[in-house]
């Protein structure tokens, strides 16, 4: 008894310890519980923070697919006003094949029309100018139905050029190659100036350098041996390549005046209401060559295109001078028909008649039987010849005529009765008057 009384202490000791223990692992495993309880909390918020960042990426994305819906939709109304341009285009695409076809038309008409030009003598003369205003005309509808002479210029005159000189070398008939002549002068590029929006006087220089390189490489193509052109049509000189030479040269210095309408009526609007001395001059080769010749002169520093000119100083005189004969002879060649009228088959009385001229003495040319309308144009002949021939003495150059043409017009006695209306007789009178000057050299 004594015995379970000593063990008791120990006993309780034992289980005061064990209560002590458990006491102490239920402290931990609360402390346990509370750290697992505040860690859990922790990822709790961690959790509902990354849930909250992850409904503002799902708003964010929201929108970002709404703005691409919105891309998405103006990329296709783009394209749908693409679509449209396209068959807009389409549209302007079959407009301007049609402008196209027109404008080719067009090209073969004034094709056709040149050609034609070059079967006209010089005795309708009259009936040329008319046909190179009805050419003008057509280029000028061409401006109106295309996209202009600005874009056309070139093809068109550059055409109007190669038809003008190929028919001058071709043919064999004087009065054709000068018709042939006329086309091709009047094609040189500055008689287009001023059609386009960007054309000023300093383009218009330019135009000038380049006809110039252009007339000059021509001309030395139909330039012979010979010191001045025969200032003769081939019926009086034997035909020979040398002759037919001298006429193509003869024919363009008698074209060296031509000028294209567009240029006359370009200028007529560009000079209107403009003071005398801001006004812009119609130019020729014929007026460019003596511009060149007095500005240098005068000692004035020299334009390009002038200098071009001085340059080929010998082809410019050469042409001078031989447009100066040409137009003599041209009436000597109408008046030479007139002199041996009436002859019959007498040959020798025409054949003196003629010789007259040649060896010094007077001969007669009756132009009784000549309308006025063809003593105007003969008239007008020997005008443009003086006019020519003051050219050359303002420039400090002496006119020569050809030895074999300066008897006949200086021999040459013109008789016609006194009958007729009055312009008529007015007209026989002038002309008269016009032979001698031009007899007097």
């Amino acid at each position: 008894m004594r015995l379970h009384i000593v063990r008791l202490p120990a006993f309780c000791v034992f289980a005061s310890t064990i209560l002590t223990l458990a006491a102490c692992q239920q402290a931990r495993d609360l402390d346990e519980m509370k750290a697992t309880t505040n860690e859990m909390r922790d990822i709790t918020r961690d959790m509902r923070d990354e849930t909250r960042q992850m409904n503002q990426t799902t708003n964010k994305m929201g929108k970002a697919t709404g703005s691409m819906n919105d891309s998405m939709q103006s990329m296709l109304e783009s394209m749908q006003e693409m679509t449209k341009t396209t068959k807009l285009m389409a549209d302007s695409l079959t407009d301007m094949k049609s402008s196209m076809d027109v404008m080719k038309a067009n090209t073969a008409a004034l094709a056709n029309k040149m050609d034609h030009l070059g079967q006209i003598t010089e005795t309708n003369l009259v009936e040329t100018n008319s046909r190179m205003k009805s050419m003008s005309k057509n280029m000028e509808s061409m401006d109106a139905t295309t996209t202009g002479l600005c874009q056309s210029r070139n093809p068109q005159a550059a055409d109007m050029r190669l038809k003008g000189f190929d028919g001058l070398r071709k043919e064999t008939e004087i009065e054709i190659k000068v018709a042939d002549a006329v086309l091709f002068t009047v094609g040189l590029e500055f008689n287009m100036w001023g059609l386009c929006s960007n054309d000023t006087l300093a383009t218009r220089d330019d135009m000038f350098k380049i006809a110039l390189e252009e007339y000059f490489a021509k001309l030395k193509s139909v330039t012979s041996k010979n010191e001045y052109a025969r200032a003769l049509a081939p019926s009086y000189v034997a035909p020979s390549s040398s002759s037919l030479m001298d006429a193509d040269f003869d024919a363009m210095a008698y074209a060296m005046n031509a000028v294209h309408d567009i240029q006359k009526n370009t200028l007529a609007k560009i000079n209107v209401g403009q003071p005398v001395n801001q006004k812009i001059s119609v130019a020729s080769v014929q007026s460019l060559i003596i511009e060149a010749y007095l500005a240098n002169k005068a000692g004035q520093p020299l334009k390009p295109w002038q200098k071009m000119v001085i340059a080929n100083n010998r082809a410019a005189l050469r042409l001078l001078q031989a447009r100066h004969n040409f137009l003599i002879a041209g009436v000597i060649g109408k008046l030479k028909d007139q002199a041996v009228k009436g002859v019959g088959n007498n040959l020798a009385l025409g054949f003196n008649k003629l010789m007259g001229g040649m060896m010094g003495t007077k001969w007669d040319a009756d132009v009784t039987g000549l309308q006025a309308a063809e003593l105007e144009n003969l008239s007008n002949f020997i005008l443009q010849a003086l006019e020519t021939r003051k050219m050359l003495t303002s420039i400090g150059v002496k006119p020569v005529m050809d030895s074999e043409l300066a008897p006949f017009i200086k021999n040459l006695s013109i008789k016609h009765d006194h009958r007729g209306a009055a312009a008529l007789i007015t007209a026989r009178k002038r002309f008269t008057t016009l032979v001698k000057m031009a007899g007097q050299l």
